[in-house]
């Protein structure tokens, strides 16, 4: 019977996968290894950058703000706080603090304000390639932060005043008119009784107004403060090595297992011995060795003379055992020694 040929597909389960990591291993490990030298030598080329931090506690408003009326809230949104830290009118504070003439958004490209999970903490941390520059940047950006809480509670605590200040002056002027109706009423009248009780009614409630402006003055202004001053950067906090080293290395892995896959699916040579008897559909006779002395055309030499006991010999042996096997029931009636290319033995073999 005559042995119907296959298609051959390599086989995709673990094993064939492992088999070509195996055969790839080289390639794979100096992809890796070129990725890596190239991330290390950037990253040693890099300006080293320092990062100091200043971390802030920012407290709620007072209990005596209420009491006066003021518009404040009881709960701190620290998103909020977070992006005043950030804002270009505290940039611009620090920025006089430092006595700089950057601008505001030079300096914010520097900065980085976060806020621990569950806190009320903001961590202003302050870049520079220098390190005393990192320092003073971060508790510059801190004390801007409380500068401008500062300023924003008395921007509000003086609107509340001049509110208050018109309403009594306004309450005053009724007060004037109230006391001239008084003084032209006849005594004991009707009129008299009235204008006394609204100017009774104006007064307490111009006392009253002139006694919260007198309390704002002992609100107490305490937006936080610093728990933590900056400290100075002994180390860089970037360029990373081991970091850009492993990212790098990872990068290189992957894209060197990927090239190793890309060229054993573009390698179309079939793969051993067991790949050429998938591909044929038939099974080996003999596998026999590389001869070196049959490159020279002008020399052509037999094994089973020149080297009856070697390996090129037996494997001979071999084939015409196998053929006289396969050759007992009178099936077999053409032998053909073929091959890919052309000078590859098939006249000597045969």
């Amino acid at each position: 019977m005559e042995a119907q040929p296959v298609e051959y597909e390599p086989g995709l389960d673990l094993r064939a996968y492992l088999s070509v990591l195996r055969r790839r291993k080289w390639s794979i490990l100096l992809v890796t290894a070129v990725a890596v030298a190239s991330a290390l030598a950037v990253s040693f080329r890099q300006t080293p950058i320092y990062t100091s931090t200043a971390k802030i506690q920012v407290k709620p408003p007072t209990a005596n703000q209420y009491l006066q009326n003021v518009p404040v809230t009881s709960v701190v949104s620290m998103d909020t706080e977070r992006e005043i830290a950030a804002s270009v009118r505290v940039a611009e504070l620090a920025a006089e603090q430092l006595g700089t003439d950057r601008s505001a958004e030079d300096l914010l490209e520097q900065l980085e304000v976060s806020v621990p999970t569950n806190t009320q903490i903001l961590e202003v941390s302050f870049s520079d390639p220098d390190p005393a520059a990192a320092q003073a940047g971060a508790q510059a950006f801190a004390q801007a932060y409380l500068r401008f809480k500062v300023e924003q509670a008395t921007a509000a605590f003086a609107s509340v005043e001049e509110a208050l200040t018109a309403k009594i002056k306004q309450l005053q002027q009724q007060l004037s008119a109230e006391q001239e109706k008084l003084a032209a009423a006849e005594p004991g009248s009707p009129e008299q009784a009235a204008a006394q009780a609204e100017i009774d009614v104006l007064t307490t409630r111009i006392a009253t107004y002139e006694n919260r402006i007198s309390d704002l003055g002992l609100i107490d202004l305490d937006p936080g403060e610093v728990i933590q001053p900056a400290d100075l950067p002994r180390e860089p906090s970037s360029p990373d090595h081991v970091m850009n080293g492993g990212l790098a290395a990872a990068l290189g892995l992957a894209l060197g297992v990927g090239l190793a896959f890309l060229r054993e699916r573009l390698d179309d040579r079939v793969p051993g011995r067991p790949g050429f008897e998938e591909a044929i559909g038939a099974p080996t006779l003999a596998v026999v060795p590389r001869i070196p002395s049959w490159r020279r055309r002008d020399r052509v030499e037999l094994p089973a003379l020149n080297a009856p006991d070697g390996a090129a010999a037996e494997a001979f042996r071999t084939i015409r055992t196998n053929l006289l096997f396969m050759a007992r029931d009178g099936d077999i009636k053409t032998v053909a020694v073929v091959s890919p290319s052309a000078n590859e033995g098939k006249t000597t073999v045969t």
